[in-house]
């Protein structure tokens, strides 16, 4: 059996230019697949047994190269603000709802301070204002992977709409 060497750059591109048609729900699939593959090489051997690899990897790219990252992300300045006056539909937490599980109190405290920081409030420091934001694609990408987001929503598609320059901003500079 031969051993093919994949060209990750290629399939990064692949996926990050992939035509979806104007589908916010397909370009936000397509987008985190490719955010995916450019950070699972930040993993350690032995997380790949690990719980929410994914994140994980996206998480420590992100992290190794925040200053970089918060420039690329406030550049989307706009859909930042929008995101910043947005609630959730349920229970109105800021920007999306964060259901009750083991982190939901981290998550809502960081979606409170991306909210307040890109509405004129306290401003906080790069680094916490890119773990918001790679939190907060990776809980709406957990939302449509498990059927929470519909894909006739106009709610739900306005918020995808909004959340792919963000995630195009991360990819592009990452990859």
């Amino acid at each position: 059996m031969s051993t093919q060497v994949i060209d990750r750059s290629a399939f990064i591109r692949r996926w990050s230019d992939r035509d979806n048609g104007g589908n916010p729900i397909d370009h936000f699939f397509s987008l985190w697949v490719a955010l995916v593959i450019s950070a699972r090489p930040q993993l350690q051997t032995q997380d790949y047994d690990g719980m929410d690899t994914d994140r994980c990897a996206v998480s420590v790219l992100a992290k190794g190269a925040h200053e970089s990252v918060f420039r690329e992300v406030s550049s989307c300045r706009s859909h930042l603000e929008w995101l910043a006056q947005r609630k959730g539909t349920q229970r109105q937490d800021p920007i999306v709802d964060a259901h009750e599980f083991k982190r939901a109190d981290h998550l809502r405290n960081l979606f409170t301070t991306l909210a307040t920081h890109y509405s004129g409030g306290d401003q906080a420091k790069p680094g916490r204002i890119v773990e918001a934001v790679v939190e907060l694609l990776n809980h709406v990408r957990n939302n449509l992977f498990h059927g929470i987001k519909s894909p006739t929503d106009v709610d739900d598609l306005e918020l995808l709409k909004r959340l792919n320059p963000l995630l195009k901003a991360v990819l592009i500079l990452l990859r």
